[in-house]
């Protein structure tokens, strides 16, 4: 049997902090899914020699996470459904790249 920790849980430590973590909404999941997604092709982006790309799926994700209201679910759910397609765009795509848009 395993040691047990302050609260008397035994187990890994990741487990043991993952349980008394926040409870996240079926929502908050599928965004933290997609975001997960989108790194792990980024990652294999750039491992193929593309730079930036994880900064800017990181950033990405940051500016539209600012830019939208937590309680507008209609864009968000929007939001997700579109990066789904652009996640499977880029899977399928071996040539594709994250690419900036120019600000005017």
């Amino acid at each position: 049997m395993g040691a047990l920790d302050e609260a008397g849980h035994s187990g890994p430590p990741s487990m043991v902090r993952h349980t008394k973590g926040k409870n996240h909404s079926g929502l908050q999941k599928q965004v933290f899914s997609l975001y997960r997604s989108y790194l792990r092709v980024a990652y294999e982006k750039q491992r193929l020699g593309e730079e930036g790309t994880v900064a800017f799926v990181r950033d990405r994700f940051r500016s539209e996470a600012h830019s939208i209201d937590r309680m507008n679910f209609h864009m968000i759910e929007y939001l997700l459904r579109k990066g789904e397609r652009q996640v499977k765009q880029f899977k399928a795509a071996k040539n594709a790249t994250y690419v900036q848009p120019a600000q005017q």
